[in-house]
């Protein structure tokens, strides 16, 4: 998942012609964490729209769109659900 994500990334840059670096570590977790089903055009998609959207270099969690942040591919424990309520995820 995150070979696609920086390859995405790439591409896009260049279509763009931005310079975006990646992404926060919070959002590569949550990206990782959700469940494509093998979705490869979804994740492009969703990708593109923040690199459209982004004005900054990184791409952080509160750029990702509400149907990412709220389907995680693994049933979180409370102690995770606080941590990503605290911002330590």
């Amino acid at each position: 998942m995150p070979d696609f994500l920086r390859y995405f990334v790439h591409e896009y840059n260049k279509m763009l012609g931005k310079s975006i670096q990646g992404f926060s570590d919070r959002a590569m977790q949550i990206l990782t964490s959700y469940s494509w089903s093998g979705n490869v055009r979804q994740l492009k998609n969703i990708v593109e729209r923040m690199m459209v959207l982004a004005d900054g270099d990184i791409i952080d969690a509160d750029m990702l769109p509400q149907e990412i942040l709220g389907r995680p591919k693994h049933r979180l424990t409370a102690s995770s659900k606080r941590a990503v309520s605290a911002g330590r995820i």
